[in-house]
């Protein structure tokens, strides 16, 4: 039987740099370098080209599917984009939590203190995240350049993942307020996935077996999987430059 190659990149192709980043065995974790959120427009079709032909591959050989989930707390402007097209995407509220980092709470007095007037911002009271129930591939596309995206690749249905999150996640939250949310989403970044146990990753995943995520704290996108990406981005064309990074060609219409 024949195998088909990638096609050639053109003389002027786009590429994207992926960097391999620690993750406990049999994890692997990558992040994708994002110059800035919102992403910048020129920088927008390679990362939604990239995002979008990682999750169809993963998804057709894996025999996954994707949950999609909308974190508008990353940047101010996530909810007027979000008031533009929401009704389609059929969303339920939930709350994002970060396995390790103190449960969310009410501000104390003590951090108003500390707060300096003019140059610090008090945290988020609440990292309210969105399940997208409609058109998950239309709101990723739409909300990707706000960096509120997060992706469960999984092969068990939402309220199988989601129950999971509930367990793991509920019962380190002691204020009531906290507690009446329909739903609790794990919230990762590169320093969490390094410095965990295989186990303690593969519960705060919930089962599943990718997890991508716009990360401001990482300044790019977190890809955290139990699958080895190698072959897929080698089919997607990609090389790998160094031990510590992929180069990806982007094979953007028009090019």
């Amino acid at each position: 039987m024949m195998q088909s190659h990638p096609a050639p990149p053109s003389a002027h192709a786009v590429y994207i740099s992926l960097q391999v980043i620690a993750a406990p065995a049999p994890y692997q974790a990558y992040r994708l370098p994002i110059r800035h959120f919102p992403v910048a427009e020129k920088d927008i079709p390679p990362v939604k080209w990239f995002w979008e032909k990682l999750v169809a591959a993963l998804n057709g050989s894996q025999g996954l599917s994707s949950q999609v989930f909308l974190q508008l707390t990353q940047y101010e402007g996530g909810s007027q984009r979000f008031a533009k097209f929401g009704l389609s995407w059929m969303p339920v509220l939930g709350l994002g939590v970060w396995p390790d980092r103190p449960p969310p709470a009410p501000w104390t007095r003590d951090e108003f203190r500390r707060v300096i007037p003019g140059k610090e911002r008090l945290r988020p009271l609440a990292n309210q995240v969105l399940q997208v129930t409609g058109d998950a591939a239309g709101a990723r596309a739409e909300m990707l350049d706000l960096g509120s995206v997060l992706e469960f690749l999984t092969a068990d249905s939402a309220n199988v993942l989601l129950e999971r999150a509930r367990k793991v996640l509920l019962p380190g939250i002691k204020d009531a307020s906290y507690r009446a949310y329909s739903m609790y989403v794990p919230l990762l970044e590169g320093k969490t996935v390094a410095g965990s146990s295989a186990e303690q990753l593969g519960t705060w995943l919930c089962g599943a077996p990718v997890y991508i995520r716009e990360s401001f704290e990482d300044e790019g996108v977190l890809i955290v999987t139990k699958v080895p990406l190698e072959q897929t981005l080698r089919t997607m064309g990609g090389q790998l430059e160094s031990e510590h990074e992929w180069r990806v060609p982007c094979n953007l219409p028009g090019r």
